[in-house]
């Protein structure tokens, strides 16, 4: 099941923006990105913890992209594996 987060614009600024989200300001994290972080937490963890657990999931993305947070850095380790 899949939740519609919303996206309220207050003064220029996204929603995602008040989740002050570790790692959350990366050149790589887009604002869609945040979102559906903090959307997936929701879903797991509930209102309480969705934003300690975004962090945690953050932490995680970060370790496990070399701290790229890109897909392709992801895929290349893949590979490298498979060889």
């Amino acid at each position: 099941m899949v939740k519609e987060v919303k996206e309220e614009k207050k003064e220029g600024t996204c929603v995602c923006e008040k989740y002050d989200l570790v790692w959350g300001g990366h050149p790589n994290v887009s604002c869609e990105f945040r979102k559906k972080v903090v959307e997936i937490c929701l879903d797991l963890w509930g209102e309480e913890n969705k934003i300690k657990m975004a962090n945690n999931l953050m932490a995680v993305f970060r370790w496990e992209s070399g701290g790229t947070f890109n897909l392709m850095f992801l895929i290349r380790q893949i590979l490298e594996e498979l060889v």
